[in-house]
Parts: structure tokens; sequence; C-alpha cells
């Protein structure tokens, strides 16, 4: 039955796999591509049916996540696998809204879109950067529309991760958890400092 589905899923463009903890489970998950319901044009986006048992470590405690996305379906979708990892997620929808929430609120990962109105990704990546005295904030970046070179420039910006979109739920949090490494790593460095 999952070797029919995962065929269903490819035939839509996405993909389906499993994830298997011995004593609590085996969880199918699947991605596909499907058309917006508020545009005239093919988007991309992610569906996915997460399983509440979590892919991160029980140990890591709630993250609060910036995510600056202008797509209303996308922050959906992306608030729903962070919170379903127990994560607290608050919406930026343009990078001048980063900066202002990053002012007055602490937060311990930023997940940003390269391309949004006002100010896109990169440059918001950019001020972020100019205004630390030292690499602070993690910061994983996406990106719809990957060209050559665009990793590259990205990751130059001042971004730690890079994730096309649409970004797997797997993928995602698999980059969250380096993340979350990166802050600990950070954290015993001060302690031990």
């Amino acid at each position: 039955g999952l070797s029919i589905c995962r065929q269903l899923a490819n035939l839509m463009g996405g993909d389906l796999w499993i994830c298997s903890k011995p004593g609590i489970g085996t969880a199918a998950h699947f991605t596909i591509r499907c058309k917006s319901a508020t545009a005239t044009n093919t988007t991309n986006h992610l569906t996915e049916i997460v399983h509440p048992s979590s892919i991160l470590p029980r140990q890591i405690e709630t993250l609060r996540i910036l995510l600056a996305e202008d797509n209303d379906i996308n922050q959906q979708i992306t608030t729903r696998i962070l919170n379903s990892h127990g994560h607290d997620v608050y919406v930026a929808t343009n990078g001048l809204e980063v900066l202002q929430m990053l002012e007055n609120d602490k937060f311990d990962l930023i997940v940003m879109d390269v391309r949004m109105p006002k100010m896109g990704g990169i440059e918001a990546i950019r001020e972020i950067r100019s205004r630390e005295n030292t690499r602070g904030i993690p910061i994983i970046a996406l990106t719809a529309r990957a060209v050559m070179g665009d990793k590259e420039q990205i990751l130059a910006a001042g971004a730690d991760f890079y994730l096309p979109k649409p970004a797997r739920a797997k993928d995602l949090l698999d980059t969250v958890y380096r993340a979350v490494r990166t802050i600990m790593d950070k954290e015993m460095q001060m302690q031990l400092a």
C-alpha cells in the first residue's frame, strides 16, 4: 500500500516517506504540489500529515521562532509544522516587520523567506547581522526560485542555513535541529568563557 501511495505522491510532484521509532510507532509523511485557492497561477505548497511524536529530541525546550513569510498558506503550513513539534511561532510578512519585532522581542531562531515585499530576506539578513556585535541568532533562509548562485549569495549575506521551497517538513525540522545545536554550542562556549 505504501508503494502505491508513494507512486501517487510522485505523480502529484511530491514524495512519501516513513519515520519509525521503536516502542513509539511509525508515521507516514507525504508532500504534494497543489494549486492555491487564492491565486490564479499554480504555486508550490507543502501539504503534509505530521505525526505528533517529535522528530526532534525531547530534551530540546520550546523555541521562540520568528517566521518571515508573506504568503498566507505557507505561513499556516510552516507554523503548523513547527507548532506540532512544540515551538512558538511569531509571523512577520516582510523584512521591515522582522527588524521591528527583533527590536521589541527576543527570538531563538528566524526562518526567513528570501523574496518578500517592502524589504526582502537578503536585505533583512544583512541588516540583522550589521546590528550584531558577533554572529547571533541563527537564520534559516527559504527561497522558492532557486537559481545558480542563490545559495552562496544568501549564505554570504549572513544566513546560517538555506532551504529551497517547497521545503519538506523533515528537511525543515532537521535544519531547525541543526540550528538548535548551534544555539547550544554558543551557550556552552559562553559558560566556559
